[in-house]
């Protein structure tokens, strides 16, 4: 029952590391073909886009010019915001709706959303754990203008207008580093399976937290509680950090939906990385 974003800038490889926990068994809900699909002939978003940009952003056989509307959109960030608008509520009832799909199926998965924009969206933590996939500026531009055919103007441009690493960084619990060949970023996301995502799923589904390490270089976890602190408070709890742990006031769900669980008179994080324990404050006026 682990919901984990996994986020990165264009060319860094999330996509790769996604295929990768595919292939050791998690469930990936892709956010771009999630888009494709909600902008497809019929879909949620299509007749939205084609009324607010008339000329040019469909073609005849009534699919979308998806060239057209990039070279609109990625040009002036007014037009970007306005697709936003539009595209972002869409695809999000439509990931929603696969997420609780799978969780029906099997409640034990593991959910990897593979998300390229997650931060500055107003979703950052709709998931219990978010991965952010980094690489360097030249590794990505050198990787686009090679594997997709883009001119180096074009793909910095492209890595210029979304988020930095560092912006993504923030929110994120586990940060990969993709700067080497692709069997050391395959061992990176395998270590990180095995030493953190399978041990995070198996204390929630059993309620037993046991610590853990990352022994691979290219994994780093964020261990400032903000972040932690900031996923409570999106989920509508009152969190605040003291010696010894945190206090919370809320719903007990939120906690769960959060990534927690309860270990008798407190809550524990299950996050394998961290030694996070809460105590709600009606416990201790109790």
């Amino acid at each position: 029952m682990l919901t984990i974003a996994l986020t990165g800038g264009i060319g860094s490889g999330k996509s790769h590391v996604a295929a990768i926990w595919a292939g050791l068994g998690a469930h990936v809900v892709d956010a771009d073909r999630t888009a494709r699909t909600v902008l497809g002939p019929g879909g949620s978003a299509l007749e939205q886009v084609k009324r607010r940009w008339v000329d040019g952003v469909v073609k005849a056989e009534g699919t979308l010019n998806r060239e057209a509307l990039a070279a609109i959109v990625f040009q002036d960030p007014a037009e970007r915001a306005a697709l936003d608008a539009i595209t972002h509520p869409a695809i999000w009832d439509a990931v929603k709706g696969k997420i609780d799909a799978a969780l029906s199926e099997d409640p034990a998965a593991v959910i990897v959303y593979d998300v390229p924009l997650l931060f500055g969206y107003g979703r950052e933590f709709e998931m219990m754990a978010n991965v952010s996939i980094v690489a360097d500026e030249e590794i990505r531009i050198e990787r686009l203008t090679r594997s997709r055919g883009m001119s180096r103007q074009a793909a910095r441009a492209r890595i210029d207008s979304q988020a930095t690493d560092a912006e993504r960084g923030r929110i994120c619990d586990l940060v990969i580093s993709n700067d080497a060949d692709r069997a050391d970023v395959r061992a990176a996301a395998e270590t990180a399976w095995h030493e953190w995502i399978v041990p995070f799923n198996d204390a929630l589904m059993n309620k037993a937290w046991k610590a853990g390490t990352l022994s691979h270089a290219a994994l780093r976890v964020n261990d400032d509680v903000g972040v932690h602190l900031e996923r409570l408070r999106y989920r509508g709890l009152h969190a605040e950090h003291r010696v010894g742990g945190l206090i919370v006031d809320g719903p007990e769900e939120s906690l769960l939906t959060a990534g927690w669980f309860e270990e008798g008179s407190r809550w524990r994080l299950a996050n394998p990385a961290l030694d996070m324990t809460a105590q709600r404050r009606d416990s201790l006026s109790a």
